[in-house]
């Protein structure tokens, strides 16, 4: 999941890398301080996502589950 959110390398254009590897080297080249959110923010709302979409499924999994087990009267 982590490699499927794109950023831009330099700036707003150009070619795109992978948002965490744009944010790792963001948060220990020693520029700005809070250089690494440019392209961490749009990673952590993937992650987010990717989350919230797992957390569906499993529910979605959970109450198939009980659906399809028998009642205790039709044994």
């Amino acid at each position: 999941m982590l490699f499927v959110a794109p950023w831009y390398v330099q700036g707003d254009a150009g070619p795109m890398a992978p948002a965490v590897i744009i944010t790792f080297f963001e948060a220990f080249s020693g520029g700005q301080p809070n250089a690494w959110m440019r392209a961490g923010l749009p990673l952590m709302g993937m992650m987010a996502l990717g989350y919230l979409l797992l957390a569906l499924f499993l529910w979605w999994q959970g109450t198939r589950v009980v659906a399809e087990q028998p009642d205790a009267e039709d044994a």
